[in-house]
């Protein structure tokens, strides 16, 4: 009997971790459906305090690496709201293409599986003048949905905070190289990730 009962708490906790994980982005779900583009916040004196941006993204299956590329397109559409919050448009060349596809796999012993194919692409190029003005954007929240395959993230951005990240880079000025990784990628075998919400404790303040 205490096996018994033992099994069956584990298996309820299994159920609620599951739900839990289901329900990751309803809060996050219902603010982006209640707002659009940057959120800006006042101050008494009518000051500008701080902007948030919302933005979502879609991924075709549960895989660590497409989750990611859709966070890195969410997050450059967040970006981009707020460079259009301050009227500066996003330079022509910027891309954002999702090309996800679904393909059949057959292997020598003729099992057949499916298999998500990754065309993803995404370039952040981001006109200079507006470049300087979204510099210091910082990520507040972030919740995945694996069962709805979509994830929502929330931008920030302060007046402060743009001040720091141009301090930062003009001392910094002195290494203006960058490196391009070229990466191959094994066959491997899919794993699934779980859903999450990551909250970062600057959110409170935004």
């Amino acid at each position: 009997m205490k096996t018994i009962g033992k099994t069956l708490l584990a298996v309820s906790l299994l159920a609620a971790s599951g739900a839990s994980y289901a329900g990751a982005c309803d809060a996050m779900e219902a603010e982006i459906s209640a707002i659009s583009g940057a959120v800006p916040k006042f101050t008494e004196n009518g000051e500008l305090h701080s902007i948030s941006m919302y933005a979502d993204a879609t991924f075709i299956a549960p895989k660590r690496s497409l989750i990611r590329t859709a966070r890195d397109e969410a997050e450059l559409r967040a970006k981009s709201e707020l460079a259009k919050f301050f009227e500066d448009a996003i330079a022509r060349d910027t891309l954002a293409e999702s090309l996800t596809e679904q393909a059949e796999k057959t292997d020598g012993a003729g099992n057949t599986e499916a298999v998500a194919v990754e065309l993803k692409r995404a370039s952040d190029a981001i006109s200079s003048s507006t470049s300087a003005v979204i510099s210091g954007i910082v990520k507040l929240d972030e919740c995945v949905d694996t069962e709805g395959k979509f994830l929502i993230v929330r931008m920030g951005w302060k007046p402060e905070y743009a001040r720091m990240a141009q301090n930062a880079k003009a001392t910094a000025q002195g290494d203006g190289s960058e490196k391009t990784k070229a990466e191959e990628r094994a066959k491997q075998k899919v794993k699934e990730a779980n859903g999450y919400r990551k909250k970062s404790d600057l959110a409170d303040d935004f």
